[in-house]
């Protein structure tokens, strides 16, 4: 019988997180199943420290999670950083366990544009946590990472993210259990391999998703939808941590709508490009309000939009920032955030810093930065 979801989950526990990868698992094990939905894991574990008699229990395996947890087979040393490696785990289960919907479930630590002190120096030990500014001078700085692998040195930039989702079949869902993933820059360029991407803009609390409880209710009957999918998965994430101490936020986004996304921030931005010694202290106050507060190299899109109609009067361009935040309403499934100021759950990266030069060349050669020029001309304008 053809079931109605597969959910791969993509653990890439090859770091400081491979304890935290063992106590999501002991979350996962307690899933009784359902006859709705198989749940396929493949789990990267850290090698570091370990005699050769142990290393066996620490390689790369995959499972079968449906009431117990199976394991499927031994991968051995795998690069979670290596994008053919997730591409072949979602062909291989896409094969193996054939459903009507799919959804991938990536399961590390996130970061954003700047620099991740990674390989050079130790790593803070929060789970999921952006790290520091520079990286050792023989590696070269990237864009937007994920997956991080300790043994290959090595992690997933955004545009590889793309290629790692290049299969036959397009994703319904694609979620982060990682920090700051919610970039427009990151949803764009995986925008034709799934329909749906739901991310944190911040920084994700240390026990990330509840996964018993998240599995519950994302392959409950009633869940049949992609939509309905993001849902309840920002549903289970607002029940978990609306009473808690830490600050947190997860959203859900319609990647169709990315190119009404990119139409409207282009309008917006070439319009101050056009009015730019007028509205100039208007745009860097602007950006100022609207960084966010864990890492002020991003702008919050909904409060962007919103100081720029505050600070300049002209209709016309208020028409523009309405056909944007239209845009980001339009597309936004599911917002969730708490103990942190309003925000819109989508940010841009809008540096008042001057960035690393191999950082900005990598940027400007992601697939938004090619279909947004008015907004690369806009940072060049901040900076300057």
């Amino acid at each position: 019988m053809l079931k109605e979801w597969t959910i791969f989950v993509f653990m890439a526990a090859d770091n400081d997180l491979d304890v935290a990868a063992t106590s999501d698992l002991v979350e996962m094990r307690r899933w009784q199943g359902s006859e709705r939905a198989n749940i396929v894991i493949e789990l990267d574990r850290r090698r570091a420290s370990l005699s050769d008699n142990d290393s066996g229990k620490f390689s790369s395996k995959r499972y079968l999670l449906n009431g117990e947890l199976s394991e499927l087979m031994d991968l051995g040393e795998t690069n979670t950083g290596d994008p053919l490696v997730l591409r072949e785990f979602l062909e291989w289960g896409a094969r193996a366990f054939p459903s009507r919907k799919t959804a991938l479930v990536i399961w590390n630590h996130g970061g954003g544009v700047k620099d991740p002190a990674i390989y050079g120096k130790q790593a803070s030990p929060m789970r999921r946590a952006l790290f520091g500014s520079k990286i050792d001078q023989d590696e070269k700085p990237r864009m937007k990472w994920v997956a991080m692998d300790d043994t290959a040195q090595d992690f997933l930039e955004t545009a590889e993210l793309s290629v790692a989702l290049e299969t036959p079949f397009k994703l319904d869902i694609l979620a982060f259990d990682a920090c700051f993933m919610s970039n427009f820059e990151v949803f764009y360029q995986i925008r034709n391999q799934a329909n749906f991407a739901v991310a944190s803009q911040m920084i994700v609390p240390v026990d990330g998703f509840e996964y018993d409880q998240l599995f519950n209710t994302v392959t409950a009957p009633e869940c049949d939808t992609g939509q309905e999918w993001v849902v309840r998965c920002v549903d289970h994430f607002k029940n978990r941590y609306d009473d808690g101490e830490e600050a947190a936020c997860l959203s859900g986004y319609q990647l169709s709508y990315c190119s009404h996304f990119i139409e409207g921030l282009n309008e917006l931005s070439g319009w101050l490009l056009e009015h730019w010694k007028g509205c100039t202290l208007a745009t860097l106050r602007a950006t100022q309000k609207a960084a966010l507060f864990r890492d002020r190299s991003y702008i919050d899109v909904g409060n962007f939009v919103a100081e720029l109609k505050n600070e300049i009067a002209d209709p016309l361009f208020h028409n523009s920032c309405e056909k944007l935040e239209g845009a980001l309403k339009t597309g936004t499934v599911a917002n969730t955030f708490y103990k942190v100021p309003e925000i819109s759950g989508l940010s841009l990266y809008l540096p008042l810093i001057k960035p690393d030069e191999v950082v900005w060349q990598r940027y400007e050669k992601l697939d938004f930065s090619h279909a947004a020029p008015n907004w690369l001309e806009l940072i060049r304008k901040v900076l300057s």
